[in-house]
């Protein structure tokens, strides 16, 4: 318990200086996740182990920002109840006979008993997560996996026993990069009906991954261009009459038209309908460029206020990203606005079947608002 109570100690001062640097955070897609972890393990009475410290090490690889795969190896030593020699264990399971001639105890399968007074254990499973709310600061999650265990005790021959485990546990952001991870679970020993409670902590370091982008300020809408005054008309001279021409018909300037460009449900991604799109309307800022557009990110009506706003933030930033890159439009030329779910072409009450009915469709897009310098 001594090195429990040091590495608790030592998390603890690692997360009072991590907590300054708090920043936005986030489960990424597609990030590798590090978790080293303490805790403890309460054994199932049968058993007949006392409660003893763990410490281990996961690593895990989110698939999505939900969903994610893990890999766990932990270890732990647990002493032995009772070492009475002429104390057998009450049997729930048929005994296993350990050692020979007078030397001979009776062990039922995972309890533990004479000669043994503790038990080195190696726990290793493989488990996937799903993650609630994984936009959030502060991430709930279930775990379930399969795996084994190695025993090892100190005096008789070790044991190898399947075993399940299934859970829940909680993510706090401290940085965009670590967090601090609190799991509790049942892990059970298949064909064994021992079931054991464990509770760990630790501290998970993330590496990679595609996070959202970054929000652009948002911007006021820029003021209509005022007409300048017409010039007063000078008095014209008096000139000898000639015949009359026709006047020459007045060439009205085309309009610049960019067309919108539209995302799949909860997508910030680009189609390849809209990259076609993109490409030209990247055309006719070239042939414009006295010009500049402020890109505007819109969502429809399905889901929470803040979290459409972000979305809309991202998509916007998507074709910012592609104007900048593939078609080289100087960034100088653009800039991004968030309008979320506040401004929908078409109006339909949200419901589960009409997230993808043609007005919620013409509502996931982006516009474009053309500026004439």
């Amino acid at each position: 318990m001594q090195m429990l109570k040091q590495c608790l100690v030592l998390l603890a001062l690692l997360v009072a200086a991590l907590i300054p640097l708090s920043a936005s955070a986030e489960i990424k897609e597609g990030s590798i996740e590090l978790n080293p972890f303490v805790g403890g393990i309460i054994h199932d009475g049968g058993e007949n182990l006392r409660a003893a410290p763990v410490i281990g090490i996961r690593a895990g690889y989110n698939i999505t920002t939900h969903i994610g795969v893990e890999g766990t190896i932990e270890y732990y030593r647990a002493r032995v109840r009772s070492r009475g020699c002429d104390a057998v264990p009450p049997a729930s399971t048929p005994p296993v006979i350990i050692g020979t001639g007078p030397n001979a105890v009776q062990n039922h399968d995972l309890t533990y008993g004479c000669p043994n007074d503790s038990i080195n254990t190696v726990l290793y499973h493989v488990d996937a997560i799903y993650h609630f709310m994984p936009e959030q600061r502060f991430v709930p999650f279930v775990v379930a996996g399969i795996g084994g265990g190695h025993f090892d005790p100190n005096k008789t021959g070790t044991r190898n026993k399947l075993m399940a485990d299934a859970g829940v546990g909680a993510k706090y952001w401290l940085t965009d990069a670590t967090a601090l991870r609190m799991d509790i679970r049942d892990i059970a020993y298949i064909g064994s009906i021992k079931q054991n409670v464990e509770t760990t902590i630790g501290l998970v370091i993330a590496l990679g991954g595609k996070g959202k982008a970054a929000p652009a300020p948002a911007l006021a809408p820029a003021p209509e261009p005022v007409a300048p005054a017409p010039a007063p008309k000078p008095q014209p001279k008096p000139e000898p009459k000639k015949e009359v021409q026709p006047a020459a018909a007045k060439v009205e300037p085309k309009p610049i038209i960019l067309d919108d460009v539209h995302f799949d449900f909860d997508k910030a991604t680009l189609t390849a309908e809209a990259k076609d799109i993109l490409k030209k309307n990247i055309q006719t800022l070239k042939a414009n460029p006295g010009t500049s557009v402020r890109i505007e990110g819109n969502t429809c009506q399905h889901g929470a206020d803040d979290y459409n706003m972000r979305l809309s933030e991202r998509r916007a930033a998507a074709v910012k990203e592609f104007l900048a890159k593939e078609g080289g439009i100087d960034e100088s030329r653009m800039s991004t606005i968030a309008y979320g779910k506040t401004r929908p072409l078409c109006e339909e009450n949200p419901t589960p079947k009409n997230k993808n009915s043609e007005c919620m469709k013409s509502n996931r897009r982006v516009h474009f608002e053309v500026i004439v310098k």
